[in-house]
């Protein structure tokens, strides 16, 4: 009697790969069944970085090169070449544009070239608005109206200026800029009042004894206008008085030192 046929046993569960159980056994069954997905990926990641690397290896090399420009226009001394090398460089001198902008407004004043001027101290306020030269480009623009008998416009340039950059240095000093173009207009209470307010905002500098010295010039002329002063005896010091006020000495004893006359010499 045949005897049956001894079933083989089944190596099908040989051949059904391990299911991954953990989140890394998982990642690596993923990146071997995509890894040229992974590989694609690592190159594209490594070619952005070194874009971005030649991207900022560039700018630093324009950035040398407009500092390198700027440098050597600033010193030039004659104004008309340095102008044409500020040109030269145009509106991209990286994070000193704003003031390459300025100084080329300054440099076509003294060169005659007004209209340049205007153009770069617009430029500056502009672009650069928020930077330290803004207040700058305003005296500039402010200078110019004045120097071109645009009266209204150089007031107007000068009341933005002590309005919008009070703490600015040209902007404390201008109070009596304001004072000189007011008198030009024939406005004579208005020009008293910013020559006052020049010797507040700035006090014992040379501004603000310009200030003093124009209003004892303009008591003189009107002293209607200074009824307080002729009053309680407040009025500004002659110079007849004899009074020398000696400021080095008050730098150095902390006090103003009067000299009188110098005595008698004896023989």
């Amino acid at each position: 009697m045949a005897r049956p046929k001894k079933k083989s046993a089944s190596v099908s569960h040989l051949l059904v790969p391990e299911e991954p159980k953990t989140e890394w056994q998982k990642f690596l069954a993923h990146f071997e069944e995509n890894i040229k997905l992974y590989v694609a990926g690592a190159l594209f990641v490594l070619i952005c970085v070194a874009i971005g690397a030649l991207i900022r290896v560039n700018m630093l090399v324009k950035e040398q090169e407009a500092m390198t420009r700027y440098a050597e226009a600033a010193l030039e001394t004659d104004a008309a070449a340095r102008l044409e090398k500020y040109q030269a460089i145009g509106d991209s001198a990286g994070r000193w544009t704003a003031e390459m902008l300025y100084m080329k407004g300054e440099t076509a004043v003294e060169a005659g070239d007004t209209e340049t001027a205007r153009q770069a101290f617009e430029k500056v306020l502009s672009d650069y608005g928020d930077s330290t030269y803004a207040a700058q480009a305003t005296d500039g623009l402010a200078f110019l109206a004045w120097n071109e008998g645009r009266l209204e416009d150089a007031v107007k340039e000068y009341e933005k200026l002590v309005g919008q950059w009070p703490g600015e240095f040209v902007a404390r000093r201008a109070h009596y800029s304001m004072g000189q173009v007011m008198e030009e207009l024939k406005r004579t209470e208005d020009a008293i009042a910013a020559y006052r307010k020049q010797t507040t905002v700035f006090p014992e500098s040379s501004v603000a004894r310009k200030a003093e010295e124009a209003l004892q010039r303009l008591e003189k002329e009107f002293p209607d206008l200074f009824p307080d002063d002729a009053a309680e005896g407040e009025g500004t010091v002659p110079a007849e008085a004899g009074a020398i006020i000696s400021g080095a000495d008050a730098a150095q004893t902390g006090a103003l030192a009067v000299e009188g006359p110098a005595p008698a010499e004896t023989e």
